[in-house]
């Protein structure tokens, strides 16, 4: 594995390099927590981003078996990690969920004809853990009916999900330590207030998490702009498919198409990034599973656990137009906390010696 790390670290692929974005050019709110809300537009076959197709000037980035990088222009700051647990000895635990996993759970849960079409796609979802935004008064756990309540609970204590969870922290923990200290330290001083709230995973940084119960998940053009904005989250894939003719992932800004394996977790951040996925095939089921923390959780807890509205209006109005200078610079001065290949470098020659 370090082998692996090694040869990506010191030896990126031009194809990790080239057609990326900076990420002060993404759409971020004004406050600098969140996204901008972007969706729209149906599925993108394959055929569409190769030779030929009207979306031809994307890179096509084959799953290689090691960890890919992919970097901002200039400044070479890690903006996203895959990796693959199948690579690993946890993969061949007895305790990894079959395909039968998310087909019971979408079998008794209880949704309704508008479930199965949203901005994300046209598949079923199945939310928790805690966040704020859309509306919401204060922080809280998200609310299910009683019966996706028991099948959430049931997925999150699965031993697979929860060794997901700590493979994903542990891979944000190394290749993302700064961003990664940063949800340590605002999450602490959260849940240290709100002891009622907890994390869905004991041994995760998120503080949510979707399950995507297909059966044949396929997402359109988005960002998840209720995430925060220069924050990652995680995204791991599980089912039956082959990767090569489906099931890829698309990040729009950085024009990249990238092979999504069976197994495989991608670290984005995912609420300043329009992504998507290609379909699958017929007869194929894919499943991914998602963290995330919203960024209004983070804004919460530097506002001084207030709302906006109120906050502001505790400011003078020095302090108002500072608060809003603040605002416009801080997902630039969060996305300065991402890796540079220099410091990564650092960090694992520490390591070895």
């Amino acid at each position: 594995m370090i082998h692996a790390c090694t040869a990506a670290i010191s030896a990126p692929r031009p194809s990790q390099l080239g057609p990326s974005s900076y990420f002060g050019k993404l759409r971020i709110a004004s406050t600098g927590f969140v996204g901008i809300r972007d969706d729209g537009g149906g599925l993108s076959p394959l055929k569409d981003f190769l030779a030929g197709g009207k979306h031809d000037d994307f890179c096509l980035v084959k799953s290689s078996g090691i960890p890919d990088l992919l970097l901002m222009p200039r400044a070479e700051s890690v903006l996203s990690m895959k990796v693959s647990l199948r690579r690993t000895n946890l993969w061949n635990q007895p305790v990894m969920p079959q395909p039968r996993t998310f087909e019971e759970a979408l079998t008794q849960a209880s949704f309704t004809n508008d479930d199965l079409d949203h901005c994300r796609g046209t598949h079923y979802q199945l939310l928790g853990g805690d966040s704020f935004g859309g509306g919401q008064r204060k922080p809280g756990a998200m609310v299910n009916n009683t019966i996706n309540t028991t099948i959430f609970l049931s997925l999150i204590s699965h031993p697979a999900f929860q060794l997901f969870a700590g493979f994903a922290t542990g891979v944000f923990a190394t290749w993302a330590p700064k961003t990664f200290e940063f949800y340590l330290n605002y999450m602490a001083v959260f849940y240290n207030t709100y002891t009622y709230l907890s994390h869905p995973f004991l041994n995760g940084i998120w503080s949510s998490c979707t399950f995507n119960l297909g059966p044949c998940t396929a997402t359109r053009p988005h960002r998840d702009h209720n995430n925060l904005a220069f924050g990652w989250c995680a995204i791991m894939v599980l089912g039956n498919f082959d990767h090569t003719r489906g099931g890829h992932l698309v990040l729009w800004d950085c024009k990249l198409i990238i092979e999504f394996p069976l197994g495989s977790t991608i670290l984005i951040p995912s609420a300043a990034i329009l992504h998507l996925n290609i379909p699958i095939h017929r007869n194929e089921h894919r499943y991914s599973f998602m963290q995330y923390t919203a960024g209004g959780l983070f804004r919460w807890v530097e506002q001084d656990f207030k709302s906006e509205e109120e906050y502001l209006a505790g400011l003078s109005v020095k302090e108002q137009k500072e608060e809003k200078d603040l605002g416009l610079k801080r997902a630039k001065v969060g996305a300065a906390y991402f890796s540079t290949l220099d410091k990564l470098k650092e960090i694992l020659f520490n390591v070895l010696y």
